[in-house]
């Protein structure tokens, strides 16, 4: 095993490294062999290196060998690491095994490759097996196009009877070159076989098993099944694609008589079979420009001569199959009518158990709408905005993200946050009254879609004022004396007996007691009132039912107070009830006080002093220290608060 630390090319190549530089015609083959616990940063097995654009016509094969527990631990390929900058030059894997390696990328091998003016270069792998291969990206195979920005065009590596199963994402901790360990990763990482610009064929039988960061996770990149393949996509998991992940300008090509069997897959965000988030948005919309094509432009997807079966793929924990930003270019014209792939043809795109195709296929939403005219929002406040969002096949979308993007009322309003999420927003203002205002919001990239939101900006609610910093409705705690307390949605309470709204005469809110206040119990809590958030409601919840105006001193329309009544409730005071009003005030008003003071001056009793003096004493003490009142409860707290 080499020192990586002192090995002349860095650390390449813990087992085998293979340099060719300016060589042509050259042959090696590597056969019956094992590559076993070696370790280097780059290509823990094998590296092998093409470097010149004068090296051409070699020949690399490597067959019936084994690449078992290697470590590339700072790069790509724990087993064995490929990098080509050359023309004309082939390497072959065959009946090779890729177990238990460890890499940063490329679990068990990596490719970085450079684009050449003809495609020459070559890299086929037949008969291959990965298992239990773990990487932060590609925990079994990772190939990349170096330097993405030059002309030409990168080789298309083919796969050939390759079984991939049991390859895991990780990360990799180390204290040294020769101590790596690693940890279960978030489901972000990616890829089972991962490739970023680099097109794959693949042919014969491929089976992607029980590997948990997506089978295949593709960005720019072509995935070619050709004439006559077949691919089994078995209980793989990933975040965003359980099977195949399709990122950027990535597609999938599929050959005549190809067949597809995806069962069981889950992605824990979208698209437990596929996912398509494609960015690509200046196509015509037509199908040879879908994420799924035929390997022959012209034949309409009913032409397609192939199967795709999908049994139980999940994602959040429900049917979904196949996830799209977008299905517009998934569809062909046919009788005047627009048709669209993946449910036009049961024989060619079989879902079970549910084999409604519409529950099964997502996009992101293609429109969006409100149900209310208006939405009314308090500043500060997270507010729903009652949005509807439906995808490409009309399903309704639960979560999605909006973007503000300007403001009707830019001098009055703000929004708080950049984006809409959960259907809520925040909104600022610097205005204290009630005022209107129009927001756009722009669902998020790929696919955007403007909307405008309606919304009515309602002053700060009782107990709440506008704060001039932050622009937002708060409640101090201290305030008005510790009569006003503050609840944590926008609400606040008012001691019981105390009376808050806006009088002709102050634009400002202002609060005392009330004598005439008669809440319902519903609205009390421990001598307190929960205000409501409107002052237009204030009438209602402080004044009880026939009261309104400032202090509840008014009765409505042919009710006025009874003088003969106590309480200070409001009652009829038609003409029929005017007839015995008088003799009832003299009976239960007048008469009572007149035999007191008679019985009291008669009989020379004294107030000051005597027997009932303690108890007199008592109750003042009492009334003055406890807000008692024989109309309701008696707050046992307020004997420490006076």
């Amino acid at each position: 095993m080499n020192d990586p630390k002192s090995d002349l090319h860095r650390g390449r190549g813990g087992g085998l490294y293979v340099l060719i530089n300016n060589g042509v015609g050259g042959y090696l083959t590597i056969n019956k062999c094992l590559f076993k616990e070696n370790r280097a940063l780059y290509g823990g097995g094998l590296f092998i290196s093409i470097e010149s654009d004068i090296a051409a016509g070699n020949f690399i094969q490597i067959k019936n060998t084994n690449f078992i527990e290697n470590n590339a631990s700072h790069g790509g390929g724990g087993g064995a690491s490929i990098f080509l900058n050359s023309n004309g030059n082939s390497i072959k894997f065959e009946n090779t095994h890729f177990k238990s390696n460890i890499a940063k990328m490329g679990g068990g091998f990596s490719l970085h490759t450079t684009k050449t003016q003809t495609v020459t270069n070559q890299l086929s792998v037949n008969n291959c097996s990965w298992s239990d291969n773990v990487a932060y990206t590609g925990s079994a195979v990772a190939m990349v196009a170096w330097l993405t920005y030059s002309i030409g065009y990168p080789l298309q590596p083919l796969f050939k009877n390759c079984n991939f199963s049991n390859n895991s994402r990780s990360i990799i901790a180390e204290t040294d070159i020769n101590t790596a360990f690693t940890m279960q990763a978030p489901d972000s990482i990616i890829g089972t076989l991962y490739t970023d610009s680099v097109s794959v064929a693949f042919k014969g039988d491929s089976i992607f098993k029980n590997n948990n960061s997506t089978a295949i996770y593709a960005v720019n990149a072509v995935l070619n099944f050709t004439t006559n393949s077949t691919a089994l996509f078995y209980r793989n998991s990933g975040g965003n694609g359980g099977g195949i992940a399709l990122i950027g300008s990535a597609a999938i090509i599929v050959g005549k008589n190809s067949s597809f069997n995806f069962t069981e897959n889950n992605a824990t965000v979208h698209g437990g079979a596929i996912y398509a988030f494609i960015t690509s948005q200046h196509h015509d919309l037509i199908s040879i420009n879908c994420f799924v094509r035929y390997f022959k432009q012209s034949n309409k997807p009913n032409e397609w001569n192939t199967s795709f079966y999908f049994y139980d793929n999940n994602a959040m924990g429900k049917n979904e199959t196949i996830f799209a930003t977008t299905l517009d270019y998934c569809s062909w014209q046919e009788k005047n009518k627009t048709r669209r792939f993946f449910c036009n043809d049961k024989s060619k795109w079989k879902f079970e158990p549910d084999s409604s195709c519409q529950k099964e296929v997502s996009t992101l939403p293609a429109n969006i709408k409100t149900h209310m005219n208006r939405v009314k929002v308090i500043p500060g406040m997270l507010t729903n905005m009652n949005l509807n969002a439906t995808d490409d096949t009309g399903k309704t979308v639960s979560s999605f993200i909006l973007t503000v993007t300007s403001s009707g009322n830019d001098n009055y309003d703000t929004v708080e946050t950049q984006y809409i999420s959960d259907n809520r927003i925040s909104i600022l203002s610097k205005n204290k009254s009630n005022h209107s205002a129009v927001f756009i919001a722009q669902s998020a990239f790929p696919r955007s879609i403007d909307i405008k939101i309606q919304l009515e900006i309602e002053e700060c609610p009782p107990g709440y004022f506008l704060d001039v910093v932050s622009k937002k409705c708060k409640c101090n705690l201290g305030q008005f004396n510790n009569l006003i307390r503050c609840s944590s949605n926008f609400t606040a309470l008012i001691k019981k007996g105390y009376w808050i709204g806006k009088t002709k005469y102050s634009e400002k809110p202002v609060l005392g007691p009330c004598r005439f206040c008669e809440p319902s119990d519903k609205h009390i809590r421990g001598g307190f009132v929960i205000l409501p958030r409107s002052y237009t409601e204030i009438d209602k919840v402080l004044c009880g039912e026939n009261k309104k105006g400032t202090l509840c001193t008014s009765c409505n329309k042919e009710e006025s107070y009874a003088l003969t009544i106590t309480g200070y409730g409001c009652h009829d005071c038609s003409k029929s009830s005017a007839e015995y009003a008088w003799a009832l005030f003299i009976v239960t008003q007048l008469l009572p006080v007149s035999v007191m003071f008679f019985i009291l001056y008669f009989t020379n009793f004294s107030l000051a002093s005597g027997y009932l003096n303690g108890a007199i004493f008592f109750a003042q003490t009492i009334t003055t220290s406890l807000d008692i009142s024989g109309n309701g409860e008696v707050p046992l707290g307020n004997a420490t608060d006076a």
